[in-house]
């Protein structure tokens, strides 16, 4: 397949309010085991489940932090626009606000611009591409389901089990029928989705997700802060989030660099 020449800096906007320590980052074992006769589990991933069913997309601007140990550190400001399934545009932003490189995907294709050189690559979307321009080991479906605050297996998840911590955080595993757990979605008292975690189907972690900041749009609330952990690379990204709408009317060709390279900051 082909792969972006020359990697852009371009990196994904998520949010935080899990700070990845051992207290934020804590697994089953901070939680006492709920009886399965308990409503509140499937109530809440019921209610997590509309509630993402409803989140299209997503435009705003974001201060974005990244490191891990296979890249250097980073710390900068882009716009992103995101939707449902795998449509993104990132815009990595100067000093002054001018654009240093605009990396788009259509859900088909990518277009990545890089103002320096005044370069162009395009190509079929792969798996890899965060990868190869922001060494985050996302494919990009995800990496819209985890900005939108709706990180949804393809998978038919339900409720096996679930914990809860001294704080009131319900941690609800999901699985399918008869497999192994999957996926875990942690929510605070107020039933807002604070943690989510993806595993393997041997256990292992693949990445986790906190989130907080919760502020209102569009008369719901959302985080505005999200902290990402992916095990793959070992890359950690803290994103904050600002001017953040849900389910805009998006223009045409916003997913594309050309013919519309300013279309994200209108």
């Amino acid at each position: 397949m082909p792969r972006c020449r020359h990697a852009v800096r371009l990196q994904l906007a998520l949010a935080v309010g899990l700070a990845l320590a051992a207290s934020a980052c804590r697994g089953p074992r901070g939680f006492a085991t709920l009886p399965v006769t308990d409503p509140r589990p499937p109530r809440l991933f019921a209610a997590f489940e509309r509630e993402a069913e409803t989140r299209r997309a997503l435009r705003g601007r974001a201060r974005v932090e990244v490191e891990g140990a296979s890249a250097p550190g980073f710390s900068g400001r882009q716009i992103v626009v995101a939707e449902r399934p795998d449509h993104l545009r990132l815009e990595l932003l100067g000093l002054f606000d001018q654009s240093l490189g605009v990396l788009a995907v259509d859900g088909e294709r990518y277009e990545l611009f890089r103002t320096a050189d005044l370069s162009f690559d395009r190509g079929p979307l792969h798996d890899d591409l965060l990868w190869d321009n922001a060494r985050i080991r996302l494919a990009p479906a995800d990496a819209v389901a985890l900005l939108l605050g709706a990180p949804r297996s393809d998978a038919p998840l339900a409720p096996v089990s679930a914990g809860e911590a001294e704080d009131g955080e319900i941690l609800v595993s999901l699985a399918e029928p008869g497999g192994a757990v999957r996926q875990r979605l942690g929510f605070d008292v107020q039933g807002r989705l604070r943690r989510a975690e993806a595993l393997t189907s041997n256990g292992e972690l693949v990445w986790t997700a906190g989130y907080g900041d919760y502020q209102p749009v569009g008369g719901v609330p959302f985080a505005h802060e999200i902290t990402l952990l992916v095990a793959e690379g070992h890359t950690r990204v803290r994103i904050a989030l600002r001017d953040v709408e849900l389910n805009p009317e998006l223009p045409e060709g916003i997913f594309h660099v050309r013919p519309n390279p300013g279309a994200a900051g209108q």
